[in-house]
């Protein structure tokens, strides 16, 4: 067999008995020991682009790829290792569960390292296939997306296949709120209900599911009327979790009208009524709303008494968190500007109020115009 000189940059080359080709690279002296590390192709080319990109990976002081790692064997350590450090455990429970569900079993089993786009569009329109919704979908390639990008910090991954992949187009829908009319019934229908506090606080700040049931007494400030968000409450892996706002802004002060403060008056002393009845088994977590043994509120629980509410109030079905949007609904058609709107709300910025509410102050963007032209064509005789 003729022999050619190696092209610089090419190292051990060989063609294999299976017909393969197998490329090593010198890794050096390790625990007394000469290592390498073998790179393989269908062809000579093959193994020689991979056998370059590891040396330019050494030159830039980068760690080498483990071809032998698979995408589900990274995931997996991602979910446990990686994310916890920089997200809520409720976000981990629901990433893990999302990649364990509808990504590993999918890919998994591919080698990280050759993982590519077309194995991503192919997972994502399955996906759709299978009746996902867009805005499911786009969480999955989010979640994944964010993974290999940990991945290429590291040198796993020479690239975020994930990101080269574009999302799936996500229609936009207005978020449903109650009428003035509807709130006003909701409200007189859970007066007398144990978490009828609960529904005001709801309807009047605003405030996230969680963030009210994680309310603890010592946030709230009666006779001062406000309350200061400092927790939210969530279940996770099955058991319920208080833990720190999800952004600096949603930690906040949000100050309370003279009626809700009297529902929390009202509420608290019948929280006092039932510690006094349950006795020895009262447990003492500081909840504003909590059972009548004094435990948190289970969020599912929380919602089906809420739904019963509405129906007793007969104002259709409404999920909690479009209690929120009502709150905000009302606040901008009775005026309030949309950066004090975003700041009760405890959005990270206020183009996020702007684009999930934008489309409730058209009438002050007419009413500015209005302004502006009155100035602009006022006739000689009304500057006289």
């Amino acid at each position: 067999m003729t022999t050619r000189r190696r092209a610089n940059g090419e190292g051990g080359v060989r063609q294999r008995p299976d017909g393969r080709w197998e490329a090593s690279i010198d890794l050096g002296d390790q625990d007394g020991r000469r290592r390498r590390k073998f790179y393989y192709g269908a062809t000579q080319a093959e193994a020689v682009a991979k056998l370059r990109a590891a040396h330019a990976r050494q030159d830039a002081g980068l760690p080498l790829a483990d071809e032998r790692k698979r995408t589900g064997q990274f995931l997996e350590h991602w979910c446990s290792a990686v994310l916890p450090a920089t997200v809520k455990p409720a976000t981990v429970s629901n990433y893990r569960t999302l990649l364990r569900t509808h990504v590993i079993p999918e890919l998994g089993s591919i080698p990280l390292a050759k993982l590519t786009p077309e194995d991503v569009e192919r997972l994502l329109a399955r996906k759709r296939d299978a009746g996902l919704s867009p805005n499911t979908v786009r969480l999955i390639r989010s979640v994944l997306r964010r993974a290999l990008r940990d991945a290429e910090r590291r040198g796993d991954v020479s690239r975020n296949v994930a990101a080269i992949v574009d999302g799936p187009r996500i229609p936009r829908s207005d978020r449903r709120s109650m009428s003035e009319s509807q709130a006003r019934r909701l409200l007189a229908a859970s007066s007398s209900d144990r978490l009828g506090a609960l529904v005001a606080l709801l309807l009047e700040t605003g405030l996230r599911k969680g963030e009210a049931l994680g309310l603890r007494w010592q946030d709230v400030d009666i006779d001062g009327r406000s309350l200061h968000v400092s927790r939210t409450l969530s279940r996770v892996d099955g058991e319920l979790v208080s833990s720190e706002p999800k952004t600096e802004r949603s930690r906040r002060t949000v100050p309370i009208s003279e009626q809700l403060a009297a529902r929390l008056r009202s509420h608290r002393r019948r929280q006092l009524e039932e510690r006094l009845t349950a006795g020895a088994v009262w447990e003492d977590f500081d909840q504003v709303f909590a059972t009548t043994l004094g435990r948190p509120l289970d969020p599912s629980n929380v919602r089906r008494a809420i739904a019963h509410l509405c129906a007793a109030a007969d104002v259709g079905t409404w999920r909690i968190h479009e209690l929120r949007h009502t709150a905000a609904s009302l606040m901008l058609a009775n005026g309030a500007p949309l950066y004090v709107v975003s700041e009760v709300l405890g959005h990270s910025g206020i183009a996020i109020t702007k684009d999930v509410y934008g489309h409730l102050v058209a009438d002050e963007r007419e009413r500015a115009i209005a302004a502006v032209s009155a100035a602009l064509y006022r006739t000689a005789s009304s500057d006289a």
